[in-house]
């Protein structure tokens, strides 16, 4: 209790959580707009929301060198350390017009993950995610399982549906204790049998709203095709 939670919704604009959008639940809510999430300022950039209206003045402020509020003549008084992490006018323009098709994306996005989880279910090997019935998925990314019970090598599966020409990738290969970062100051044994199972697992396929169904067809036909042929 007493406790503020920050929301890191850089990958989940416009989901939802129990009627709630995300990133709107805590007190302040952080987004990505790099140049692959679900909307862009066409490369870097964020954005942190917050009905704190003092948070929000205090963000403002160190966003822009710890200066305080202009008003008439600028005194460059700079109230607390701040630094310069404001937006460029031309990202900002960019981010303003995915802002508005942000909706339009959100359902392209959904309507290929329905596509792909309608197709893929038909394949044993591989489990579609499931998403809870409280929520609403806005598939930054569309994430499958390579069930183990399947003998297929996740390495050698995402490398062969690869070379047929399909945008796969594995997610997050290296759980957290295993990077180096935390291995070489002792964290590299921490037992976390989950993340090293889930991390022997996942792949991930693209939903983006530029695909079209074809795209999507040529992913399940390299999928069917790698499975296939492993057994």
């Amino acid at each position: 209790r007493g406790i503020a939670v920050i929301e890191d919704a850089a990958q989940a604009h416009g989901g939802l959580h129990k009627g709630r959008k995300v990133g709107t639940i805590g007190r302040a809510g952080c987004f990505s707009f790099w140049e692959d999430k679900i909307m862009t300022t066409g490369g870097e950039g964020g954005a942190v929301i917050t009905n704190d209206d003092a948070l929000a003045e205090r963000m403002r402020r160190i966003r822009h060198h710890g200066e305080g509020p202009i008003e008439g003549e600028r005194q460059y008084l700079h109230l607390e350390l701040g630094y310069n992490y404001r937006m460029t006018a031309m990202q900002a323009a960019t981010g303003l017009v995915q802002l508005r098709r942000l909706d339009e994306y959100l359902e392209a996005r959904r309507r290929n993950a329905a596509y792909l989880s309608e197709r893929l279910g038909e394949t044993e090997a591989v489990e579609p995610p499931w998403v809870a019935t409280y929520a609403v998925h806005s598939y930054y990314k569309y994430i499958c399982r390579l069930r183990p019970e399947s003998g297929i090598d996740i390495a050698e599966f995402v490398g062969a549906v690869a070379a047929e020409g399909v945008p796969i990738s594995r997610r997050y290969a290296t759980p957290l204790p295993r990077q180096p970062v935390f291995r070489d100051v002792g964290f590299g044994d921490l037992p976390c049998p989950i993340a090293d199972r889930l991390a022997a697992e996942l792949f991930t396929l693209l939903v983006h709203p530029t695909l079209a169904t074809a795209d999507l067809d040529d992913a399940v036909r390299a999928i069917v095709k790698v499975v296939s042929g492993s057994r």
